[in-house]
């Protein structure tokens, strides 16, 4: 049985996986970028801005209010 990769995106789409990975990548995007760039946590402090962009994406994502406004603004 072969799977092709539009089956497997449908299934993605079908459990709701895009609504919470889109929204967590964006975050954890925008907030790793900010860190780094301003140094607010120093200079060599990557794995650090790493790990508050991972956890301020997954609080965000689990507030749904915030989810649902960015399905709604981003399109």
């Amino acid at each position: 049985m072969a799977l092709n990769l539009f089956d497997i995106l449908a299934n993605w789409e079908n459990i709701g996986f895009f609504h919470i990975a889109l929204p967590f990548l964006l975050i954890f995007t925008l907030v790793f970028a900010v860190l780094q760039k301003t140094k607010i946590l120093g200079t060599d402090s990557k794995n650090f801005n790493a790990i508050v962009g991972l956890i301020i994406a997954a609080l965000a994502v689990r507030n749904q209010d915030i989810v649902f406004i960015m399905q709604r603004f981003l399109p």
